[in-house]
C-alpha cells in the first residue's frame, strides 16, 4: 500500500544473486577475526572445519533448481552455522587463555 518492496517482489534470479553476494561476503567476515588477531588458530580450525562446510551446504540447498528450495532446512543449517561460530569462539577462549 505504501510502495514497500520486499524480497518476494524480486525475481528468483535477483534473489539468488543477492544470496550469492551475501554468501561470498560472509566468508571473509567469518575469517576476519583470525586475520585481525582477535582470535587464534583454534577459532580458524573450527570455522574451516565446521562453519564453512555448513555455509556451502545451505547455499547449495537454497539454489536448488530441480525442486523448491528447502527453506526450513536452509534456516536450520544457518542456525547450525551460527552455533558453530559461537562454539569456535568459546573453544578459542578456553584453549588459548
Amino acid at each position: 500500500a505504501m510502495g514497500l518492496v520486499t524480497a518476494a517482489s524480486f525475481s528468483q534470479r535477483t534473489r539468488n544473486g543477492i544470496i550469492i553476494l551475501v554468501w561470498a561476503a560472509a566468508i571473509p567476515a567469518m575469517i576476519a577475526p583470525y586475520w585481525l588477531g582477535h582470535f587464534h588458530g583454534v577459532y580458524l580450525i573450527v570455522c574451516l572445519a565446521a562453519a564453512l562446510p555448513l555455509h556451502a551446504l545451505w547455499l547449495r540447498r537454497f539454489l536448488r533448481r530441480a525442486s523448491k528450495p528447502e527453506y526450513s532446512l536452509v534456516s536450520l543449517l544457518i542456525k547450525c552455522e551460527m552455533s558453530a561460530g559461537l562454539i569456535a569462539l568459546a573453544l578459542d577462549m578456553l584453549l588459548t587463555k
